[in-house]
Order: structure tokens, then sequence, then C-alpha cells
């Protein structure tokens, strides 16, 4: 069985900014997002991502008009959690699919939800064991990484850099 993982926009603009967005697609895993977090992708970064979405690798999830009222509602529910974000929690109980985001707001929601949710370490450490990039490499992109995203956890970072170099 084939997971499906929904990826919130901060993940795949981080991973485009580091230059690590293909291999992403290499991960065993169904990699999609929803069309209005695509949208918060600026264009430079969708030229990027397209070819993906273009050769299946990428799948952009829609909404029928009941469940964007779903999305709004949830919106009013959880103050402070976007439109675009519970777009990705509608998604995820559909599609029964975990969630990839360093928001940390939308964390706390979809784990409040009872749905798998990780972020970008979790994604380097998926990279790393799978073999598709190696410890090396991966601390590399993990230090580049932390100077453009002050918001990653300082701590665990820095493990993960000792450990593989």
């Amino acid at each position: 069985m084939v997971i499906v993982a929904l990826q919130d926009a901060n993940i795949l603009i981080d991973l485009v900014k580091i230059g690590l967005a293909d291999l992403l697609f290499q991960l065993n895993m169904d990699i999609r997002t929803t069309d209005v977090v695509w949208q918060e992708i600026d264009a430079l970064q969708q030229v990027v991502l397209q070819p993906f979405i273009d050769n299946g690798l990428l799948g952009i999830e829609r909404f029928s008009a009941v469940e964007v009222v779903e999305i709004a509602a949830n919106t009013r529910k959880y103050r402070g959690v976007s439109f675009e974000d519970c777009s990705l929690l509608v998604a995820a109980k559909r599609e029964n699919a975990m969630v990839i985001t360093g928001d940390r707001k939308l964390r706390k929601v979809i784990e409040k939800e009872k749905i798998e949710v990780h972020g970008c370490l979790w994604l380097f450490d998926q990279l790393v064991e799978s073999g598709i990039i190696t410890s090396a490499s991966a601390a590399q992109k993990l230090k580049v990484l932390q100077g453009i995203n002050a918001r990653l956890p300082e701590h665990d970072v820095g493990n993960r850099i000792k450990r593989w170099l």
C-alpha cells in the first residue's frame, strides 16, 4: 500500500529553494497537495514543480462545493489556521492521508483530528533511510535549509547534522 502524503506549501517551497524537490518524488509515496495550497506557491517555484504534475508525480486535490463549505467551517473552528491549511485537513480525511507541514498551528490541528502529520525533518529522515540521498549530502542541505528557514527546531536539526556528518 502506497502512503498518500499531502504537502503544505512551506514544504514544497523549502524543497525547491534548496534544490531537493526532485528527490521528494523518489520516495515510495503518493505525493499530493491541494489546489488552494498550490496557489500559495510563487510562479517561479511552480515552474520547477509543474513537470512533476505533468508526469503524474505531484497530484493536485480539488474540492466539491460541499467540501469547500467544510474547509470554511474548519477555518472558523480553528482560528488562526488558513483556508489553504484547512484544505489539507479536509483532503487528508477524504484520502486517509498524512500531512507534511512545517506550520505549528496546522500541525496541532492535524494531531487533534487524529491524522498522521510530519515535518520537513521527517522527510529528510525518509530520504536518508531510503538511500535517495547520502547522509552527508542531507546534512549539507539541512544546513542550507536552516539558513533560510528559522522556524526549524534547532536542537533536532543539530542532532541530525551531527549524526549524518
